[in-house]
């Protein structure tokens, strides 16, 4: 789910996704991007990186602007009302709020299609 989230927070960024695809806990999108060389695009990504975690040197696993691949492996806690506080309210071992770690891996693949027209 978390993959699903992050992967959302680049369509700002770009443009509007071609397709998605979802197996198993795996989401795929592909981006069309216009007027950007790989180079912008791999700024950008790495960017948004370096704001969005703590220490980007230790969630990017791979940074290659030669091959366009991109490499994030990093852990989201996340905080949410506790369902149990709401059945046992007088307990008071029970928290109001429980979190949990999310592990998560983004790999991303800048790639560049040449394409030739023929004029005749």
């Amino acid at each position: 789910m978390r993959k699903f989230i992050l992967l959302l927070l680049f369509i700002p960024i770009f443009t509007k996704a071609q397709e998605f695809k979802l197996v198993d806990k795996t989401v795929t999108g592909i981006f069309e991007i216009k007027d950007k060389t790989k180079a912008e695009i791999y700024a950008s990504i790495n960017k948004w990186v370096s704001i969005n975690y703590n220490s980007a040197k230790n969630v990017i696993q791979m940074n290659d602007l030669e091959s366009g691949t991109i490499i994030i492996k990093g852990i989201n806690k996340v905080s949410y009302k506790n369902t149990m506080k709401v059945l046992y309210p007088n307990n008071v071992y029970i928290q109001e709020y429980a979190t949990t770690n999310f592990n998560h891996l983004i790999e991303i693949n800048i790639k560049t299609i040449n394409l030739e027209l023929y004029i005749k």
